[in-house]
């Protein structure tokens, strides 16, 4: 018990400048109890017993290369708006808990197809006391097509997921017209921005802005792409193709 409380007040150390870091970049503001929150959440990633969930139990890489990371997507300010989000591929919860615990006004669905992942959400989720949060366990190819979330979302984001051919065919099907689907990515390739224009006429979207941005909590000068997608129309449906078949045959790849 005393190692966990002390690992939430490193934890909450850390946060405290981050955030400061966040507010001055974006003007987004992170209260003491939603930094509080943010730390257990860390330390709930860092010392998961049934698996490691994302890669590395080290607590100042979680904090600074999933946490951190996760709410670069505030400084879009369409986040701070937002009343119904989507996390595809969501993993252990990231981007998708960082963002509720900061905007505990909008509702956050998290769809991830690992039920040992799911189970680390749904167990984050019940210790956090976080009411905004659904947690799907299905592959987002079959979830897209249900009614209960088929353009539904505001914004739909994913992290580390796929290509942007891949991402558009996920996401744009989940959004309501007009809504957006922002990928998470480093550098990012023109062949692959070319694909993606391609496999957008096709799925009725269109390429809005590429917003890059430093990364929070990060030493270095790595930058952090927010590629962001536009739904102009009702994507035919058709898409998304059956489970597998867009990360196998991605839209707009000759």
């Amino acid at each position: 018990m005393f190692h966990v409380k002390h690992a939430e007040e490193n934890a909450t150390r850390l946060l405290d400048e981050y955030c400061s870091e966040l507010n001055a970049v974006a003007g987004f503001r992170v209260e003491s109890a939603e930094i509080a929150k943010l730390a257990r959440f860390a330390v709930l990633l860092s010392s998961y017993k049934d698996s490691n969930v994302v890669g590395t139990r080290d607590l100042e890489v979680i904090l600074a290369q999933h946490v951190m990371d996760s709410l670069s997507c505030l400084q879009l300010p369409q986040f701070a708006r937002a009343e119904r989000v989507v996390d595809i591929g969501s993993g252990a919860g990231l981007p998708g808990i960082p963002l509720a615990i900061c905007r505990a006004e909008a509702e956050l669905a998290l769809i991830e197809s690992t039920g040992k992942k799911v189970r680390f959400q749904r167990q984050a989720v019940q210790s956090l006391q976080l009411e905004n949060v659904l947690c799907v366990n299905g592959r987002v190819e079959e979830v897209a097509r249900e009614n209960a979330h088929r353009g539904s979302y505001q914004i739909a984001v994913s992290r580390a997921l796929g290509s942007l051919p891949v991402l558009a065919e996920y996401g744009l099907p989940l959004v309501e017209p007009g809504g957006l689907v922002v990928c998470m990515k480093g550098k990012v390739q023109q062949e692959e921005m070319e694909a993606g224009k391609a496999a957008l006429r096709e799925l009725g979207g269109e390429l809005c802005s590429v917003e890059r941005l430093r990364r929070l909590g990060m030493q270095d000068e790595r930058q952090r792409s927010l590629v962001v997608l536009r739904k102009t129309r009702e994507t035919p449906d058709i898409y998304p193709r059956k489970t597998g078949v867009p990360a196998k045959k991605p839209l707009g790849q000759a």
